[in-house]
């Protein structure tokens, strides 16, 4: 029986043998695939004649005929937040400062606002604040079209902004010739939506900046501390 059993074993193995030779004797080029193409060496690989350029693959696409420009409206200054009584003290002030009547102060704005540091909105260059939210007034007063930037507090005592004090200038010419005004320009168009022709600049200055809010800090956030 031992010798039966040895037979089958050596008949199964030479028949597997046998069946792998069958199925290598089958070269490449006999296995049929339709989607396949035969390159020889040094041949150039066959491209469709019918591939679409770059302009059919991504179409330009234009906004739907409904579409309407929107324009951009930025909110009116808040007024009537300060009390009355700190209103007259700040104007008061500003009828000694720019030696001018009552009656002729406009309030722009008068608005409660949480600044972010002891700056109040107000960085100079240079200089450190503490760091911890305040509550302060901010108000704006205007007199012969020049506006005057109030700090105040609660108590009344203020200071005014260094840089609010702000002046009507004339457009400077030669603008367009320096690459960053250039790059301003056309950013602010697209945001308005106006052609960059009708965009007049009107100060240009080079300031080294207290921290990270480049003297534009936002109440409730938390800028670098490093001269800029």
């Amino acid at each position: 029986m031992r010798r039966d059993y040895l037979y089958k074993v050596i008949f199964l193995v030479s028949a597997l043998m046998l069946a792998g030779c069958a199925e290598s004797d089958v070269s490449p080029g006999d296995q049929k695939n339709p989607g396949a193409v035969e390159i020889s060496p040094g041949e150039n690989i066959p491209f469709p004649s019918n591939t679409p350029d770059r302009g059919e693959i991504r179409p330009t696409q234009s906004p739907p005929a409904s579409l309407e420009r929107v324009e951009i409206t930025f909110p009116a200054p808040i007024t009537g937040e300060v009390p009355q009584e700190i209103m007259e003290t700040i104007s008061a002030d500003l009828v000694e400062r720019a030696a001018s009547e009552r009656s002729d102060i406009k309030v722009i704005r008068a608005e409660a606002v949480v600044w972010n540091d002891g700056a109040l909105g107000c960085p100079r260059p240079g200089e450190f604040y503490i760091q911890m939210m305040i509550n302060w007034y901010w108000v704006v007063l205007e007199v012969e079209g020049i506006e005057y930037d109030y700090r105040v507090s609660d108590e009344g005592s203020f200071k005014l902004c260094e840089g609010g004090n702000v002046v009507p200038v004339n457009p400077i010419e030669g603008g367009d010739d320096i690459p960053l005004v250039r790059q301003s320009k056309k950013d602010l168009a697209e945001r308005l939506g106006v052609p960059s022709s009708q965009i007049e600049v009107v100060q240009i200055q080079e300031v080294t900046w207290r921290d990270g809010s480049l003297g534009c800090p936002q109440p409730g956030m938390f800028y670098t501390q490093a001269l800029v």
